[in-house]
């Protein structure tokens, strides 16, 4: 005997877990503040291009002892040899707070 299952559109699903409780959408990731590799001495490379060569040679370095390119681009987490090359991972608003502190000591 066979049987032929369907969803019966008569039926009202309501919506799996707590009840009652405001459904806020899950922010995009990133989207408006970027994590970055910022120098741990706050120098900027913009517009610095022996700063630029030496953050490239870094992350040729790392990705040369086997790191993941997303570990050295930061989008997967901290590079802990990106950290030994002088870099610090941060959000940008953080890192720009952190140096201009870092700066007025």
């Amino acid at each position: 005997m066979s049987h032929v299952y369907k969803t019966n559109e008569d039926v009202h699903h309501q919506p799996q877990g707590p009840q009652g409780r405001v459904v806020t959408e899950t922010p995009l990731v990133y989207t408006k503040d970027p994590p970055i590799w910022g120098r741990a001495d706050c120098q900027r490379g913009e517009g610095n291009p022996e700063l630029q060569a030496e953050f490239e040679k870094a992350k040729a370095t790392c990705l040369a002892r086997g790191e993941t390119a997303a570990a050295v681009a930061g989008t997967v987490g901290n590079s802990p040899c990106m950290n030994e090359q002088g870099y610090v991972l941060r959000m940008r608003a953080e890192h720009v707070a952190a140096c201009q502190t870092m700066l007025r000591w």
